[in-house]
């Protein structure tokens, strides 16, 4: 179970995860990331979030373990949450409503939320215990 949890809070899972999302529309369907991507020719605000995002935790990766690591995860995850809250709640969102109703859309979006939420979690998790750390060097 432990090792399960790991691999669902890792940065990469949760990268691909966003970018698995299916979108289920009224007559077809696609990956975020490529909504992500035709949107981003436009300057759509759900684009620049999601990509953002990803970005972020691109960067995370490759930054030595300080401090700001967490805080990189941690606005990265805002960027994705906002990036599907913008995406579904612009006008015209409507239209993309069967992902909710479709069975293999909405487990997808599912997992998705409950791995973000458990990287969340790990994030803060990392935050207080550095915290501490830095407390108990004084």
């Amino acid at each position: 179970m432990q090792k399960v949890k790991r691999f669902l809070v890792h940065p990469v899972t949760i990268c691909i995860l966003f970018c698995g999302l299916i979108i289920s529309g009224q007559s077809n369907g696609a990956f975020y990331i490529f909504i992500l991507l035709l949107g981003l020719s436009h300057g759509v605000l759900h684009s620049l979030l999601g990509i953002g995002g990803i970005m972020l935790i691109i960067a995370s990766l490759y930054l030595k373990r300080s401090s700001i690591v967490a805080l990189i995860r941690l606005a990265a995850s805002v960027c994705f949450i906002l990036s599907l809250l913008c995406f579904f709640m612009q006008p015209g969102g409507d239209y993309n409503y069967p992902t909710f109703r479709q069975f293999v859309p909405l487990v997808v979006l599912i997992i998705f939320l409950l791995a973000l939420l458990l990287f969340i979690l790990k994030q803060f998790q990392s935050l207080r215990l550095k915290k501490d750390q830095s407390v108990s060097a004084i």
